[in-house]
This record gives structure tokens, sequence and C-alpha cells, in this order.
């Protein structure tokens, strides 16, 4: 999914880019670009369907679906566009006092989100802060046996899901063995766990002893081994 946010940031960086502004203003150009694709799908998840200038600030109002905003919070979509704009150069779109708004609707009335420079965060601390909390939901109050889930955290490019237990659990749940029960249900219900483990982003099972005696699990980069044969 997150890769079908990306393209609109991309054209859009095109157009914010210096040496294609040539003599008129780079918002209008901006603009202008951003207007030619009013109505068009971004990939298959949200629709450009309004861009506007307010004084030195572009205005983008884009349609999102319930699938989308349950899975990032406001702030993170409009980063991501904001990130599209500044991957490909487009940070000199930010320059001079200019900024993006973008107003991100579905079924209620708009969340307005403005940037005034490209986001400090990057776009894999967005799909890890996005995945923990989508986690946290698939998992809440889930146990098996002696095993609970504990919590789902972002450290750096991995995302640490930990369980924990009683005393003594882990002598006959072996990592292989909490391993398999996490992925393949993860892996299963996220499509291959949903573009998460890739361009170098882990995942990682620690667990715990009531709620003591950390052990660092083994960080899992594709879902191909958890997959069925």
């Amino acid at each position: 999914m997150i890769r079908r946010l990306l393209p609109l940031g991309l054209l859009l960086a095109a157009a914010a880019s210096p040496a294609l502004a040539q003599e008129d203003p780079v918002l209008d150009r901006v603009l202008a670009n951003a207007r030619a694709g009013i109505g068009a799908p971004i990939g298959s998840s949200m629709t450009l369907v309004e861009a506007h200038v307010e004084g030195r600030t572009l205005v983008l109002g884009l349609r999102a679906p319930r699938e989308v905003r349950d899975l990032f919070t406001m702030e993170e979509l409009a980063e991501l566009i904001g990130l599209g704009i500044c991957s490909r150069g487009g940070d000199s779109f930010f320059g001079e006092g200019r900024a993006l708004r973008t107003e991100i609707s579905g079924e209620s009335a708009p969340v307005a989100v403005t940037l005034t420079a490209c986001p400090a965060v990057t776009t894999s601390h967005i799909i890890l802060q996005s995945t923990a909390r989508s986690v946290e939901r698939q998992f809440a109050g889930a146990r098996s046996g002696p095993v609970r889930f504990a919590s789902a955290r972002v450290e750096g490019d991995e995302l640490v899901v930990t369980f924990d237990g009683t005393t003594g659990w882990r002598r006959q749940y072996t990592p292989e063995v909490i391993n398999r029960y996490f992925f393949r249900g993860y892996c299963g219900a996220r499509a291959g766990g949903n573009g998460v483990m890739s361009e170098g982003r882990t995942v990682r099972i620690d667990t715990l002893e009531n709620g003591r005696s950390h052990r660092r699990g083994q960080s899992v980069s594709s879902c191909d081994a958890f997959r069925p044969r």
C-alpha cells in the first residue's frame, strides 16, 4: 500500500524542480501539474480531488478509503506525500516560504495537515509505526496457553513484537515455535507482510517471563520461510 501513495509526491517533485520551473514560479508549476492529476487514482488507494493555492501554500484535497485511514494517521499520510516530493530533489519546493497542505477525507470532514519543510521522518519509520499500531490492534488480548501478546514497538528499521508468559514457558515454546506462531498468521493476514519486510526493514520477536527476563529474538527479513508449501 505504501508504494501506492508515493506516485503523487514523485509527480509533484518533477514539477517542483527549479530546472523545470524556468521563468514560471515553482508554486504555479506544481499547481498545474497537480491539477492535471485531479480525478486520477493514486495507485489504488487514494484519489486527488482538488488542488489550489492559498497565498504561498499548495492545497491538495485527497480522498482516502477506510483501509488507508485505519492504517495511517492523517499526519503520516501528509508526510508520505511530502516525502514523495522531497525524494527526487523536490525539497526546493519548500523554499521561499512555500508550504504544502493536504486535506484528507473519507466519509467524514477533511482533516488538514500543513508541511513547511521536508518531513524529518523516513518512509520506513512511518511504515513501521503504522504496522506496530496494526499489530497492537490485531493481537490485543491474544493468548495461547501460558503465552500472551505483550507489545509491538519500533527500533530503528525493525518492528519488535514481544510475547510474555509464565515462568518456564520458553522451555516448551522454542524461538522457532514462537516465530511460526506469529509469522504464519501475520504474513498470511497481511499478504506477505504488506511490504513491511522490504527495503531493509525487519521484524523481531522478543520474549519475557512474567514481565522480566527479556530475551531478544532473531531478525526476520522475509515471509518466505513461513508460507505454506
